[in-house]
């Protein structure tokens, strides 16, 4: 059992770069933790430290430790980050203890939903964990504050995924874990911003913290600020899998990392740059759509200008023929293309390229 906290009264840690976080931002955050008051000392007292500048390998070492399996614990830029970094590390433990001390485990279908707004150029995304929708919230144009509207039913109240969404992986995070996550990230993006904070970034990076990073999007952004090429809230690198089914749709996914290619995405603005280290997709489609695709990747990196251009090269022998999320795709040991939702594409063994999309 945990032990309770809040961060406007955690006493190991009203010192520097952490008590100056806590003090500036409003929202109280309230849980259950298993750290000591001697590690929250300690990691308070790194982080400061770091702050400083602090880098020899002694002090190296000890902070790589004591970092651990939740999170990375980089120094942030705003007090937005640290706050939402430090609560991070306290609560996850905990929460994942009781969720494995559960008599079930609920494992639940998580799928992503797109609607157009201004095609070519903007697209509105949605995420989907079981039953329950998560989205950002109509702004407030004056304030530009943003908020997470939460829906059950078969599509997004903004009505993405009109055509049930696609499977991006699966889950077992509780409700709860979801939304003490949701509110760390709204302290750690309050305000609105087109081509920075928008719902491309809420869905990208909890779409990888609910899969544990082990999803399957291959979509670009329109224009967003992320970087999961730096793994966070304690993603394992190494390889996963899944095996979900939702309506027609069933998709076996196995993805992997080496040594000298990192998955993930990163985006400033318009500008994306996505890598892959080896995965394999077998996905039959029976509705929304209709056909069957064995996608198999050695490894590919592409880069892009939002959805208008986009270039990619590697090696994969990916081969399939139907409809899938929005697309009429064809291909043959790497060679073919697709037309639909994602744009124009022409593709071979070693690389491709994608003209704007239509939708």
């Amino acid at each position: 059992m945990g032990r309770l906290f809040s961060t406007q009264n955690v006493e190991p840690a009203k010192t520097g770069l952490i008590h100056a976080a806590i003090e500036s931002v409003n929202s109280e955050i309230a849980g259950l933790t298993n750290k000591t008051d001697t590690e929250i000392k300690e990691i308070a007292d790194l982080i400061n430290e770091k702050a400083r500048g602090q880098n020899d390998m002694s002090y190296k070492s000890q902070w790589d430790k004591l970092r651990g399996r939740v999170m990375t614990l980089q120094v942030p830029r705003s007090c937005e980050e640290v706050l939402y970094f430090f609560t991070a590390w306290l609560i996850m433990d905990a929460l994942e203890d009781k969720e494995c001390s559960s008599a079930t485990v609920e494992e639940r279908v998580v799928k992503l939903g797109r609607k157009a707004l201004a095609p070519p150029l903007a697209y509105h995304w949605a995420l989907r964990v079981g039953d329950r929708w998560y989205e950002i919230t109509s702004k407030d144009h004056q304030t530009r504050k943003n908020g997470i509207n939460i829906f059950q039913g078969k599509i997004a109240a903004s009505r993405a995924g009109m055509l049930g969404g696609e499977i991006v992986g699966k889950s077992t995070k509780t409700d709860e874990m979801i939304q003490i996550w949701l509110r760390l990230w709204l302290n750690r993006n309050p305000r609105y911003n087109m081509i920075r904070d928008n719902c491309q970034k809420l869905a990208y990076e909890f779409m990888v913290w609910v899969t544990n990073n082990n999803y399957l999007c291959e979509h670009r952004v329109d224009a967003a600020s992320l970087n999961t090429l730096v793994l966070t809230d304690g993603h394992s690198p190494g390889p996963s899998k899944f095996i979900a089914k939702k309506g027609g749709n069933v998709v076996f996914h196995v993805n992997s990392q080496t040594r000298f290619v990192r998955r993930g995405l990163r985006s400033v603005g318009l500008l994306n740059l996505r890598t892959n280290g080896p995965q394999f997709t077998a996905q039959a489609v029976a509705g929304p759509g209709l056909g069957l695709f064995l996608d198999s990747t050695i490894v590919d990196a592409s880069c892009s200008a939002g959805n208008l251009v986009g270039f990619h090269g590697g090696l994969n022998v990916n081969t399939g023929l139907g409809v899938r999320n929005g697309n009429l795709e064809a291909h043959l040991l790497g060679f073919g293309g697709k037309i639909g939702a994602d744009g124009v594409e022409v593709n071979t063994p070693l690389g491709g390229v994608n003209l704007c999309s239509l939708m």
